[in-house]
C-alpha cells in the first residue's frame, strides 16, 4: 500500500537543516516553513523536496529583502536647520500668499 500524501511532506527539522543559510532570526524561519507545509496540506498536494526547498528558499529570500536594512547617512546635511526662519523677499511673500489664497 503506497504512503499517503501526507507520509510525503518532509519534516519542519528535514527543511531547516537544508535551506540555505537567510540573515533571519530562527523563529521567523521556522513559522515561514510551518505555513508553507500548512499550505501543503491544505491543498493535497506534495510538491518534490528539491522544489518545496527552492519554495521555501524563495519566500525566506523575499521575507529578508522586506526587513528595514540598517544604512549609513553619508549625504551630510542637505538642510540647514534655521532655514525655515530666513527673511523672506516682499516678492516671495506674494507669491505664497497667491499660492495659499488658491
Amino acid at each position: 500500500m503506497p504512503p499517503g500524501p501526507q507520509r510525503t511532506i518532509p519534516s519542519v527539522d528535514r527543511l531547516l537543516h537544508a535551506l540555505r543559510p537567510v540573515d533571519l532570526p530562527r523563529p521567523w524561519i521556522t513559522h515561514t516553513v510551518r505555513q508553507h507545509l500548512a499550505s501543503i496540506r491544505a491543498s493535497g498536494q506534495t510538491p518534490p523536496f528539491d522544489e518545496l526547498l527552492e519554495q521555501l528558499n524563495r519566500a525566506l529570500d523575499a521575507l529578508a529583502r522586506r526587513r528595514l536594512q540598517p544604512v549609513i547617512n553619508a549625504t551630510g546635511i542637505l538642510a540647514h536647520t534655521n532655514l525655515g526662519r530666513s527673511p523672506l523677499s516682499p516678492a516671495a511673500l506674494d507669491a505664497l500668499a497667491q499660492i495659499g489664497a488658491a
